[in-house]
């Protein structure tokens, strides 16, 4: 199958709602579960992958894809919070999920998690717009990667919004400006 859904069983050993499971620390996390959209061909690595999340104590869901239509259609219908992608897929290829993404959600921060990425690629798919890479021979790196790229995405995220209430009020006060000096030169004539 091209897409499916992972059913992890977290720290607690239960299962979620739809068969998912939301995959939790030790400890108890007050946070919504990030969702992790994963472009990996290989079901064990994509197990390996969500068992460095938990270790990590990052709660998530996780929907596991292997096509171009099949990411197509996680974007619009999963709406990830983070994306993880293998550089080399039989079908598929890590440059050509990264356009995709960068296409579809912008604002959907791109990692690769891949064994077989060189030094070259690597700085290519970061000029591309990947905001890290971890191998898949160091994934004890993964957890922080998650978070930093996160921790990132919302920092832009709310430069963003500050921008458009900047905007919105630099609006106002044009206006306010404008009807000022409108009351002024009504003054002066009378």
């Amino acid at each position: 199958a091209s897409r499916r859904r992972i059913g992890l069983r977290g720290a607690s050993g239960k299962l979620g709602a739809n068969g998912l499971a939301e995959t939790t620390s030790a400890e108890p996390d007050r946070r919504e579960p990030i969702r992790v959209l994963l472009i990996e061909d290989m079901d064990h690595e994509a197990e390996l992958t969500a068992r460095h999340l938990r270790k990590h104590g990052i709660v998530h869901v996780m929907q596991q894809v292997q096509t171009g239509d099949a990411m197509r259609a996680a974007l619009r219908d999963f709406r990830p919070s983070i994306i993880l992608s293998d550089f080399s897929l039989p079908a598929f290829d890590g440059l050509s999920a990264l356009a995709i993404a960068r296409e579809c959600s912008p604002e959907v921060p791109f990692l690769f998690v891949s064994g077989t990425i060189g030094e070259e690629r690597a700085i290519e798919a970061l000029r591309r717009g990947a905001v890290d890479y971890v191998l898949k021979s160091n994934l004890t790196r993964l957890g922080a990667a998650v978070e930093r790229a996160l921790q990132e995405a919302q920092a832009r995220a709310l430069g963003r919004r500050q921008e458009r209430q900047i905007a919105r009020l630099t609006g106002v006060l044009r206006m306010l400006s404008g009807i000022n000096g409108a009351v002024v030169r009504i003054r002066d004539r009378t």
